[in-house]
């Protein structure tokens, strides 16, 4: 059957609907310009796909120099959207800071909402440390999605920057009305991915979970807004610091586990074990042993590391 015929078709038998607002949009439709519709959109085969794209560059990831890392998502690639969950006091902006630092060649980008960049790069000196080279806004002036598209473009056009840390989700606002924080979750969400798509960059962004015992293992169910988490993420890496409790007060050992719960690209999870060093650095060690290993209790994550 030709276009034109199958588009008469159509229209007959919309025609024998009842009259409707649906209706006349469909029958608008319907017209000749779909046929020599040539937009972007336009409908086409996966062959025509694939030789449209053949012969691009293979699209290398970047390293986060961190080797267990790397060894289960090869590195963050551009495009790409990764969050990264931890409980609080866990060391989610201090693991981000060491991130830039591994992944300095590519000109990281830091958006920090929690604390202004002023108090952050005092306090990486009060700690007798060096500030690690990233690009961000001089001042806040607001956390919506806009405005941080434009910011974003701005980086990767006057510096180059390839990689975008965000800390954290829970800042970001949203101009547009939502009727629950689930649609508003899963549109900014979305929002996240199209900048990524468009300025070819990979963007990691802190989120915070749901409160749980902070001995407990947290998992992705734990994210705030969960399930939209969990269905746009590229990439969900979770971070654990274990806690334990002495006189009614919850302390912190120097013990990490860091676990990828999603991984789109490449579908393998697993996690890995870090030691919290007393220069603020995160370094692997896959003898750490956490307490309840070392008691022979069982914590629920017996197969976790698998």
């Amino acid at each position: 059957m030709s276009v034109e015929s199958k588009l008469k078709d159509i229209k007959t038998k919309l025609e024998g609907m009842a009259d409707s607002e649906t209706k006349r949009d469909m029958l608008a439709r319907t017209n000749e310009h779909l046929v020599q519709y040539d937009g972007r959109d336009k409908i086409v085969t996966s062959h025509d796909v694939w030789e449209e794209i053949k012969d691009r560059p293979t699209i290398i990831p970047m390293p986060t120099n961190h080797p267990k890392l790397d060894e289960l998502i090869k590195g963050f690639y551009p495009k790409q959207c990764i969050y990264l969950g931890a409980p609080p006091a866990a060391g989610k902006t201090t693991f981000v800071l060491d991130l830039m630092e591994r992944m300095k060649d590519y000109n990281p980008m830091f958006l920090t909402f929690e604390q202004s960049v002023e108090e952050l790069v005092s306090t990486i000196k009060e700690r007798e440390q060096e500030i690690p080279l990233f690009v961000t806004p001089r001042y806040k002036k607001m956390e919506t999605i806009h405005w941080i598209s434009d910011r974003i473009t701005e980086s990767v056009i006057k510096h180059d920057s390839k990689v975008i840390f965000i800390d954290h989700f829970g800042y970001i606002k949203n101009d547009d009305k939502f009727y629950s924080k689930t649609e508003q979750i899963t549109a900014t969400l979305m929002e996240l991915e199209v900048i990524a798509d468009q300025l070819d960059v990979a963007i990691v962004t802190v989120v915070h979970i749901n409160k749980i015992s902070p001995t407990d293992i947290p998992t992705k169910e734990h994210l705030q807004g969960s399930a939209g988490f969990d269905q746009q993420a590229d990439t969900i890496i979770m971070m654990w610091r274990e806690a334990y409790v002495e006189a009614k007060e919850t302390k912190w050992s120097n013990k990490v586990l860091v676990s990828v719960q999603k991984n789109r690209k490449h579908g393998q999870n697993g996690s890995f074990r870090m030691k919290y060093t007393k220069d603020y650095k995160f370094v692997q060690d896959d003898d750490i042993l956490f307490e309840h290993e070392n008691t022979g209790a069982s914590s629920g994550y017996d197969n976790f590391d698998q």
